[in-house]
């Protein structure tokens, strides 16, 4: 599928407008909300390819693994990682503006934005995030937020009305249980949150009513598939040009 392949590309260092524009050496991911798993960037900074081409990762999240965490599990952290326990927003705001290629999160945004016990997100926060990573990513580059479809479909709609372009991606078993492993630490695929996201539906006559309609829109098998996973794409421009290059890569 082509667009799983977009997001191979962009994710694992492959050719596409990212690589053409900085090369493939210079890459710079940001990843938010990055928990206390060694997945993710610590999982990609320590990947020999990835030091010998001088690609640097950031890793943020007020419970995220640090050194000494990391050392009792065997593992090191290069010089080309830099391990931040802090709020990912926080952070955020602490960078240049246009100094990342890559922003990376999985369902992180509905976990900073969501009101406990409340169907609803604090827009303030879902802003405040998109504002940000707009402001960090580089015209080139591309933010990548894994998220349940409906989700999906809300941030897609904030992040339109500030300017960013945004495509959703549905993902397929594979691409959750293989591919994107290593950065959504396999929590996503489609087996557990069928069988999680069924029970909590049909517990929560709002959230029950909302998915029947979502899924009837998108044309989706059953309410519980609303919240499946998929990948949210935002990228600051969409040029025939970019997308001329993109296809033959």
């Amino acid at each position: 599928m082509e667009n799983e392949a977009e997001i191979q590309r962009i994710l694992f260092f492959g050719k596409g407008i990212v690589m053409k524009r900085v090369g493939p050496k210079r890459v710079s991911v940001f990843e938010a909300g990055a928990g206390d798993v060694p997945y993710g960037a610590i999982w990609h900074s320590n990947k020999a390819e990835n030091i010998r081409k001088g690609r640097s990762f950031v890793a943020t999240d007020i419970k995220l693994l640090l050194e000494e965490d990391l050392a009792k599990r065997g593992q090191r952290v290069p010089s080309n990682l830099k391990l931040v326990r802090n709020c990912s927003v926080a952070e955020l705001k602490k960078l240049p503006s246009a100094s990342k290629d890559i922003i990376f999160e999985s369902f992180f945004l509905n976990a900073y934005s969501s009101v406990p016990g409340v169907n609803h997100y604090l827009f303030d926060r879902v802003m405040s995030y998109l504002k940000q990573v707009k402001r960090v990513i580089k015209p080139s580059g591309r933010i990548i937020m894994i998220h349940g479809y409906a989700s999906a479909e809300i941030f897609a709609q904030a992040a339109r009305s500030i300017g960013l372009k945004s495509h959703i991606v549905i993902l397929s078993q594979k691409m959750l249980s293989e591919s994107l492993a290593v950065w959504i630490r396999k929590r996503a695929t489609l087996e557990v949150r069928k069988e999680m996201l069924s029970d909590y539906v049909r517990e929560n006559p709002t959230m029950q009513k909302y998915a029947e309609e979502f899924a009837k829109r998108k044309g989706l098998s059953e309410p519980a598939d609303a919240d499946l996973p998929v990948a949210l794409i935002l990228r600051k421009s969409s040029s025939k040009k970019w997308f001329r290059f993109w296809k033959k890569t």
